[in-house]
């Protein structure tokens, strides 16, 4: 009555699942904060978008740091490449937003000025 053990997925595809769902999960809440200023295109809710979005994009980078940290400590050195990398790139996303995704103004949001006889 020999009963094998099951075989598990490797840990390195099983971190990368796990990427993964944070991943999906950082996506839905960018898009529930984007759809939450849809139509209003404001400078301010634009600049505040872009910072909640830097906020997601930050915490992402932030859990994965967490897990390259627990990898190390663990001594899975070549899972540890992989999820170093991965959380590489998070943080060059979210460093990139950071310093070129401000909102800039738009002429929407520059005021009307009329003068009489020349309407704005």
């Amino acid at each position: 009555a020999y009963d094998p053990e099951p075989e598990r997925m490797p840990l390195i595809a099983r971190v990368l699942l796990g990427d993964l769902a944070v991943a999906v999960i950082a996506l839905v809440v960018l898009f529930v904060i984007e759809v939450q200023r849809f139509g209003d295109a404001s400078l301010g809710l634009r600049r505040r978008a872009w910072q909640e979005d830097l906020v997601v994009l930050f915490v992402v980078t932030a859990v994965f740091a967490v897990i390259t940290y627990l990898l190390i400590r663990a001594r899975h050195t070549r899972v540890f490449l992989v999820q170093a990398v991965v959380t590489a790139l998070v943080l060059a996303a979210a460093v990139t937003s950071a310093t070129t995704g401000d909102p800039k103004p738009s002429p929407a949001d520059a005021p009307i000025t009329s003068t009489p006889g020349h309407p704005g």
